[in-house]
């Protein structure tokens, strides 16, 4: 949830507070779910392989705001851009930005009301 105390994203685990080494809540100013696809990896064919070429789905968390987005990543020389509805480049929130990689189609989006 955005916390505007700490201007940032609250990352709880199990409905309890994330927090740093010294105690802190982790409160990223921005947070990018990025949704795409696993394959096995040919490293090793236990472990799964993220698939970031391509285009997908994501949601971009900023400024206290979510948008429902796209991202496009061509080739891996290409850095991966996030669109807006209307295709509009997003603009994020200057300071740290956490990606998440979850596989299309598993998460969604809670509303939680503040006490």
């Amino acid at each position: 949830h955005w916390d505007e105390v700490f201007q940032g994203w609250a990352r709880t685990q199990q409905d309890t507070e994330h927090v740093d080494y010294d105690g802190v809540q982790i409160a990223p100013e921005n947070v990018i779910i990025q949704f795409v696809k696993y394959g096995q990896s040919v490293a090793y064919a236990g472990s799964p392989e993220v698939k970031v070429l391509g285009r997908g789905e994501a949601w971009v968390l900023t400024d206290g705001h979510i948008i429902e987005a796209t991202w496009n990543r061509p080739t891996s020389l290409d850095i991966t851009e996030f669109r807006d509805a209307d295709g509009a480049t997003i603009k994020l929130t200057p300071g740290r930005t956490w990606i998440a990689l979850p596989r299309s189609g598993t998460a969604s989006i809670v509303e939680v009301e503040q006490e």
